[in-house]
């Protein structure tokens, strides 16, 4: 009897099972099913993204090795699973330099082009009357590239030997070139005739400037016009600082690229100055008013031309150009520009002050002069100013510094020494003597890793 309870019992049990049984079976059906989907299409994704498969190597490693690449493959979702982007072209690599757009492996040598009996340029890509006839109407290919890179030169900085100073050093919002300056000149003139007819846009020489005004007396304009002025009408082109290499003998490749970069440029601003009105000029003779207004403006004691007056003003005004301008000589030709918008501009403190002056020098890396330099650019910083990093670290990091700010022994060092390792010990013994603190933190790690990119330090 108790026998046949039991089985009663067991039968009863397994009736209840049954369903359960069923159930479990239906649920490992479908998982299989969907291991089986799923490394299928693992194995299609791993194929279509070119991921080297694992090494079917039985090594105690193997299941490590499998278990990275599952790991790897599941961040892998199948490119068929995603629509792709458009591959749109690398702008950069794209861009034509100015030597490959106007041939310049197909020039004669520049030094080749010399003058014949009759004062021509027999040899060379000019014509009978010293003017490169053709060459910018049959290359629309050169004529572009000139044009994109004459646009971005600043004035200041065109034919510089090296590139130094205000201009060099603090990045404008606005910043001051060739192309802004032949943008609209007739329209700059008509707003510095605007301008010049109301009182308040006319600061004395002694006047206190006015940066408020910078937009109401198109101050930008007024730096515009002074700088057409000077390229167009006032000779500016041939006289612009000039690099020449006399050693014919010796005539590199690279120097000789640069010259006829050298002639181009000058050429292209000449054609550019012919398209402009002659009205534009200012002159005794075009505009007699304006030039006399401009003289009364200037310090009689110190009389520096309209040219210099007008930037001057322009500073005077607010614009944040010509508040960098500072006077200037050029040695190839002999001419001292005389404008001091420095003086004038929200820099002014900083460009008087004797921090400043010393930066301009090219001396060797020191203590000294990182500390000095650190301070004043974090002085520019906390004046919301934008600084060239890559220009200022070449300068104070790159050799060769001037010879006359040099002892003997500093000089026999610099041809020597490796100019990495100059800058890091002189950064280095800064952080060691704890002479590093508070804004300075920040300038000096923008500067190490702006120098470690530049690979001027290790």
């Amino acid at each position: 009897m108790i026998v046949r309870d039991r089985r009663s019992l067991q039968k009863q049990r397994h009736t209840k099972l049954k369903p359960r049984l069923h159930l479990w079976y239906w649920a490992g059906g479908i998982a299989l099913a969907l291991v089986m989907v799923s490394l299928a299409l693992l194995y299609f994704s791993r194929a279509n993204t070119g991921v080297d498969t694992p090494s079917e190597s039985t090594d105690s490693n193997s299941d490590l090795e499998l278990q990275r690449y599952v790991s790897q493959a599941i961040e892998v979702e199948s490119p068929n699973m995603i629509p792709q982007p458009f591959d749109a072209p690398n702008l950069e690599s794209s861009v034509v330099s100015l030597e490959d757009a106007c041939g310049f492996d197909q020039f004669v040598p520049f030094h080749a082009a010399v003058l014949n009996d009759d004062f021509h340029w027999p040899h060379s890509l000019w014509d009978a009357n010293d003017e490169l006839a053709s060459f910018f109407t049959e290359s629309e290919e050169c004529r572009t590239a000139l044009d994109n890179h004459i646009t971005d030169i600043n004035p200041y900085l065109w034919g510089a030997g090296d590139n130094k100073g205000s201009f060099a050093f603090i990045e404008l919002e606005k910043p001051l070139t060739f192309g802004r300056i032949f943008t609209d000149p007739e329209g700059d003139f008509s707003r510095v005739q605007d301008a010049l007819d109301r009182p308040e846009c006319i600061l004395q020489h002694n006047s206190e400037s006015n940066w408020a005004l910078n937009e109401s007396c198109h101050s930008d304009s007024i730096m515009n016009y002074a700088l057409i002025n000077r390229y167009c009408f006032h000779n500016g082109v041939s006289q612009r600082p000039l690099t020449h290499y006399w050693d014919s003998a010796n005539f590199t490749l690279e120097q000789d690229r640069f010259m006829w970069k050298q002639a181009l440029e000058g050429e292209w601003i000449e054609k550019k100055c012919a398209e402009l009105p002659p009205d534009l000029q200012l002159s005794t003779k075009l505009n007699p008013d304006l030039i006399k207004l401009l003289v009364s403006i200037d310090n009689p004691m110190r009389l520096k031309g309209t040219v210099a007056t007008l930037i001057e003003l322009a500073a005077r005004l607010g614009d944040e150009a010509a508040g960098l301008t500072q006077g200037y000589f050029i040695p190839s030709s002999s001419i001292v520009y005389l404008e001091h918008g420095s003086g004038f501009g929200r820099f002014k403190g900083i460009f008087s002050s004797r921090s400043w002056k010393e930066l301009q020098f090219k001396k060797a890396p020191s203590v000294e002069r990182f500390l000095q330099t650190f301070q004043l650019l974090a002085d520019i910083r906390q004046t919301q100013t934008e600084l060239n990093w890559d220009l200022l670290v070449q300068h104070l990091c790159k050799p060769p510094y001037d010879e006359s700010n040099l002892t003997l022994h500093e000089s026999e060092d610099q041809e020597q020494s490796d100019e990495s390792h100059i800058c890091r010990t002189v950064i280095n013994e800064l952080y060691v003597e704890e002479l590093i603190s508070g804004p300075m933190l920040e300038i000096v790690d923008q500067f190490e890793r702006t120098a470690m990119e530049l690979e001027l330090i290790n």
